[in-house]
């Protein structure tokens, strides 16, 4: 069955526990940080948190030490990480079928990530961006799809290609040749969306792996999948805008933001308890989502990021840190812009 309040296919952590794994760390170390039970990646349905996903992205990069942890982990990456929806793209006929069928998919793997596939007469654009606060991917999870997007198609149409343009929503980090060494193509950060543009040419081009009869029974157990799935759910999506509209004047109790989604203080509580799930939970996942992706840009403060997350002071807004991600904000940021700095 699945499960209410879960964006994200459990059976994806185990590519990234993979990538750490191959750098000396071992899966069972991130699980335990993490607090996720292994039995659950090996469910076809199982589901987790788009913050338990968030913290397995930042420990795998702690712990390798690897500065550009998302690139090296997308490059391992293969469609069946993905489940049914990268067997669907791997068994396209073409590369633009493919991308049509992960941008119809997507909700499979994340429920909450929303993918724009628009062909021009001359060049393709395939991005994709968090349609929920904090709107932004850390920088590791963005940048390992879509070097894994580039290196599917690679094998795809088994020759070398490299996209026209790559895009980042996420500030530029202090070291930028790996990402010219893994694209081959200009690359561009503080964009909108997190972004491939590619050759239109390209779409039409066979793929290697190409079965238009095994991907139609892909596609009927996809559509069955998400069918049984559903639409995102409408009530965390409400709750996430709303806290989020209400960050700056700090006006976070929850019967305040109860009352500003038409709702009584004990009814927002008993359709939270329903999805598993709590307001102070919820609550902090946001604002730990929302402090790692404003950390990436340096032109914000710590003193800022404590006052758009709503804490009283930078105090509070440390301790909280500490709590989530077991370091302080200063000695995260320190990592992220120093390569070779653990934290």
């Amino acid at each position: 069955m699945m499960e209410h309040g879960k964006d994200i296919l459990a059976g994806y952590v185990k590519s990234v526990l993979h990538a750490a794994s191959s750098k000396g760390v071992p899966a069972e170390e991130i699980l335990s940080i993490v607090g996720l039970d292994r039995r659950l990646l090996d469910d076809p349905e199982a589901r987790i948190g788009h913050d338990v996903m968030s913290s397995v992205w930042e420990e795998c990069a702690r712990r390798t030490g690897d500065p550009d942890f998302g690139l090296h982990a997308g490059q391992l990456f293969v469609p069946q990480s993905y489940g049914v929806m990268g067997r669907v793209a791997l068994t396209s006929p073409t590369v633009g079928g493919a991308l049509e069928r992960i941008k119809r998919y997507i909700g499979i793997v994340h429920t909450a990530i929303e993918i724009r596939f628009e062909v021009g007469e001359d060049a393709a654009s395939f991005s994709f961006g968090l349609a929920v606060p904090p709107w932004i991917l850390p920088r590791h999870w963005s940048e390992s799809s879509l070097a894994s997007e580039v290196m599917h198609i690679r094998r795809a149409v088994e020759e070398d290609i490299a996209p026209l343009e790559v895009r980042f929503q996420h500030p530029e980090p202090a070291d930028t040749r790996e990402h010219s060494r893994v694209f081959r193509a200009p690359v561009r950060f503080g964009c909108g969306r997190n972004e491939l543009v590619l050759d239109r040419a390209l779409l039409d081009r066979p793929t290697k792996a190409a079965d238009p009869e095994l991907c139609a029974a892909y596609e009927a157990e996809a559509r069955d999948m998400l069918g049984r799935l559903g639409e995102a759910d409408g009530l965390l999506t409400l709750l996430r805008k709303t806290i989020f509209d209400s960050l700056g004047s700090g006006d976070l109790v929850q019967a305040a933001i109860a009352r500003k989604m038409g709702l009584t203080p004990g009814t927002l509580r008993r359709k939270l308890a329903a999805r598993g799930m709590s307001y102070r939970e919820l609550l902090g996942a946001m604002r730990r989502d929302l402090a790692l992706a404003y950390l990436q840009d340096r032109k914000w403060s710590l003193t800022d990021v404590a006052f758009v997350l709503g804490f009283g002071d930078s105090l509070a807004f440390k301790r909280a840190f500490e709590r989530w991600v077991g370091r302080s904000p200063a000695d995260y940021r320190r990592a992220l812009f120093e390569p070779g700095t653990r934290g």
